[in-house]
């Protein structure tokens, strides 16, 4: 039998609408040597207490109440607290599917070379949805693979924070979350790939992700779009940009965007490469745009195919492949 223990940490603040429910799905998600790390961020809204009325039920439920300090010491409480091998992230306004937890511990005891952990996601409520939202879940579930996660991994995020899970000791010898501005989860993702870390994704519906207006990816500003391109570039100037030069694929918003965040860090540009006519030949940003078969002849520096229009993203590509460039070492796709 797989005994892997694994600790849900779910921090609150003033989540009494949604945390019964939440609580709910994770009890019944519980299969053996079950833990549920409950932060109470300064809550001031009584979702405290309804977290420690859940614990005089269960003692499957430990809450740790804390001073208002915000997500991040929250959840870096929650990974000192848990006492679990693995932690299982999960928020208050989420639901559960009832697998959830034996599903993981069979994947963590089935793939024992995987150390950060995902799974198939749904929005809800459907009708509220934009089309962003949608297209992202629709690509996050596409996507289950290591090589298929670190190859988009400068695209968006691979594995939706509350489907998170990883080892108590990886997070820990990462530095666990840091405030630093930008999106935390993203950020912490990133910091385990560059450790090596191998990502999977499990391939079932075990969450639901409820979208809401007052959700902080919607009213924080470390989640704004510039944010995160800001953290792209802090971790490729690290790692995949280190001591190399940049060519920017495209010169449409995305890729004059992911420019100027370069720029600002310090990385220097070489060109543009574009398809359409009317740009090649002309200039952006004082470097010049040349025709995208111009990446043949390019020797040194990465090109970052930053392609914002739907199906742009895989026909660069494709592109590139057939000339056989390799991605990861000579492009990258990135947004």
């Amino acid at each position: 039998m797989n005994t892997t223990t694994l600790s849900v940490l779910l921090p609150v603040h003033n989540d009494q609408q949604t945390l019964p429910a939440a609580l709910k799905s994770v009890l019944k998600s519980l299969d053996i040597k079950p833990e549920v790390v409950v932060i109470d961020d300064g809550s001031t809204d009584g979702s405290g207490g309804i977290a420690d009325t859940f614990t005089d039920r269960d003692d499957r439920i430990r809450v740790i109440h804390t001073k208002h300090k915000g997500l991040i010491s929250a959840l870096n409480t929650g990974i000192q607290e848990a006492r679990g091998e693995w932690i299982l992230r999960m928020d208050a306004d989420d639901i559960a599917h009832p697998s959830r937890n034996q599903a993981y511990r069979q994947f963590i005891a089935d793939n024992p070379d995987i150390d950060v952990i995902g799974s198939l996601i749904r929005y809800s409520p459907r009708r509220r949805l934009k089309n962003g939202l949608i297209a992202y879940e629709q690509w996050v579930n596409a996507i289950c693979t290591h090589q298929e996660m670190t190859r988009d991994i400068f695209v968006e995020c691979p594995i939706p924070h509350p489907t998170l899970a990883y080892r108590r000791k990886d997070a820990i010898n990462a530095g666990g979350y840091c405030d630093n501005g930008m999106p935390e989860d993203y950020d912490l993702v990133l910091r385990l790939w560059e450790k090596g870390k191998k990502m999977g994704r499990i391939p079932k519906l075990l969450l639901f992700w409820r979208d809401h207006p007052n959700r902080l990816s919607r009213t924080d500003p470390r989640y704004r779009l510039d944010r995160f391109m800001a953290l792209k570039v802090t971790v490729l100037k690290r790692t995949l940009l280190k001591n190399r030069d940049a060519v920017v694929s495209a010169a449409g918003p995305v890729g004059k965007a992911f420019a100027r965040e370069l720029m600002a860090q310090g990385i220097q540009i070489v060109a543009f490469l574009e398809v359409d006519p009317d740009k090649i030949g002309n200039q952006v940003y004082g470097l010049p745009v040349l025709p995208v078969e111009k990446a043949q002849e390019l020797k040194g520096p990465l090109i970052l195919h930053a392609v914002g229009q739907k199906g742009g993203r895989e026909q660069g590509r494709n592109l590139y492949l057939s000339w056989g460039l390799n991605e990861g070492r000579d492009f990258i796709c990135v947004s």
